[in-house]
């Protein structure tokens, strides 16, 4: 922990508070705004987290002030609705972060938040995708893209109706998504910097050193170091059950329960592609290419990420491999992978 962060924490937390309101109405960095808040809780504790978090709040409460004023204006509440899913995104993480809370499963406990967080959040867009103003500003937008790309023409109510079908469908597990990458990318940082703290250039760590250090890099972060990470047994049921649900609506209509699916379904093959990418990182850290082990792990993540049809084999069958390890104990080191 930072000792001199410690003591500067009520003007060290506004700040970072107002950072991560800033990003959030920044457009293209708004995925980042709940980093701030999570490096501060790294760095000075859980109690400069609620404090970055109400200075957060604080902000969002003022836009919507100045929303609610002058010509063309909407109203508080309207203005005050605008901010819902990032406040209910802060309360999520702030939630998840609580001392009382950890000694529960990083797993669960993400995943029930960011579920929750996205259900709270979720009327708001449904209310605003029915607000007129939406459809033209969505007008303006299809035409300004057709223009570019020359997609054709796409009536306004139609894309509206796929807008609010895919909101129902996925947003809920959006919001999962986005507090789980969210840890993930803080701890990382955080452990980072305790990593170049410990190291002093030409000098090998002794082995009482690099143990000492390694457990300090499991207590730093919110998340669990990769190698570690596991999927508690029971969901596996859970997400069993959600794509059986999902093939059921293949050939019925299950009604509310095809949404419940979709975003269980969702959040949970999540989880266990980490799972799939932990045993790999395993495996390889067994071999000869251990020191590319990260590069490599980072490089199938892009591939995932954005490799359209190749990067949705690799995450299925990153799923399938953690899905496995419920049964098959993978990452048990086997007599040829023995020095």
């Amino acid at each position: 922990m930072n000792t001199t962060a410690v003591k500067a924490f009520p003007l060290y937390s506004l700040g970072m508070g107002l950072l991560a309101a800033v990003l959030y109405t920044s457009g293209l960095a708004s995925f980042l705004f709940l980093l701030p808040l999570l490096v501060v809780e790294g760095r000075c504790g859980y109690k400069a987290m609620v404090s970055a978090a109400a200075a957060a709040l604080a902000v969002f409460l003022i836009l919507a002030l100045v929303f609610s004023f002058g010509e063309g204006s909407v109203s508080l509440w309207h203005g005050f609705w605008l901010f819902l899913p990032a406040i209910a995104m802060i309360i999520g993480i702030t939630v998840f972060a609580h001392p009382a809370l950890r000694r529960l499963d990083f797993t669960p406990r993400i995943m029930v938040l960011g579920l929750l967080a996205g259900l709270a959040s979720l009327p708001v867009l449904l209310q605003f995708a029915a607000w007129p103003e939406f459809a033209v500003l969505l007008d303006a937008m299809l035409q300004q893209m057709n223009s570019y790309l020359n997609t054709g023409e796409m009536p306004v109510a139609d894309f509206i109706v796929f807008f609010r079908d895919f909101l129902i469908g996925f947003w809920p597990a959006i919001v999962f998504l986005w507090l789980f990458v969210s840890v993930w990318m803080s701890s990382r940082w955080l452990r980072n910097r305790v990593v170049r703290a410990s190291l002093i250039p030409g000098q090998v760590m002794s082995p009482t050193l690099l143990e000492g250090l390694g457990r300090q890099l499991i207590g730093t972060g919110l998340s669990p170091l990769l190698h570690l990470y596991r999927v508690p047994t029971y969901l596996v049921w859970p997400l069993l059950g959600s794509w059986s649900l999902l093939l059921a609506t293949r050939f019925t209509a299950i009604g509310p329960l095809d949404a419940l699916a979709t975003n269980l379904a969702f959040a949970l093959s999540v989880c266990y592609a980490v799972q799939g990418l932990a045993v790999l990182f395993v495996k390889i850290s067994r071999t000869r290419m251990a020191p590319a082990a990260g590069v490599i792990l980072i490089v199938l993540l892009v591939i995932t990420a954005v490799g359209g049809t190749s990067g949705l084999v690799i995450g299925v069958g990153l799923a399938l491999v953690g899905t496995l390890e419920t049964w098959i104990p993978f990452r048990i080191q086997s007599k040829g992978e023995q020095p």
